[in-house]
């Protein structure tokens, strides 16, 4: 039986992972904020000032093997994100690297200038395009999300 699956693994898993909140490897004094589902921490290793995570508070593999319930949650603080960047004069790019090993999910939270949000947009298609592959994003059945692609957060129109 996979290490994951085993009895009392939940325990040493949120012990060992450095996402879960209850690990002593949590970096507490990343923590921006801490919502019922989510919390937004800032990035250990920045790609760019400003980079900041959306982490679910549960273990979990990615943010859509999440409750539709929790996306209400995500949708605020991405919403709070892309107010926050475009009073920056940027855009914010969200992605998340999904992995078989089940790591603990998080949202990486990008700020990029809105000068370049359209070349950026079109450099990620066209590299998906070249490995195989095409950027699928999750429609929410709530109003206070939308594709960010389609309306002015990623890439404006």
């Amino acid at each position: 039986m996979p290490p994951s699956r085993r009895p009392g693994s939940e325990n040493t898993r949120s012990k060992e992972c450095w996402f879960c909140l209850s690990s002593p490897s949590v970096e507490s004094h990343l923590i921006i904020s801490i919502g019922e589902n989510y919390y937004l921490a800032l990035a250990k290793g920045p790609l760019v000032e400003d980079h900041v995570l959306i982490v679910p508070v549960e273990h979990m593999p990615s943010t859509l093997s999440m409750s539709s319930e929790s996306e209400v949650e995500l949708c605020r603080f991405q919403n709070s994100l892309k107010k926050y960047c475009k009073s920056q004069g940027k855009e914010v790019i969200f992605f998340e690297w999904a992995s078989i090993r089940g790591t603990h999910a998080n949202l990486q939270a990008i700020p990029i200038p809105s000068s370049k949000a359209v070349m950026v947009e079109k450099a990620f298609n066209l590299a998906a395009q070249k490995m195989g592959f095409k950027f699928l994003s999750k429609n929410f059945k709530f109003v206070l999300c939308r594709n960010p692609w389609r309306h002015n957060s990623a890439a404006p129109s």
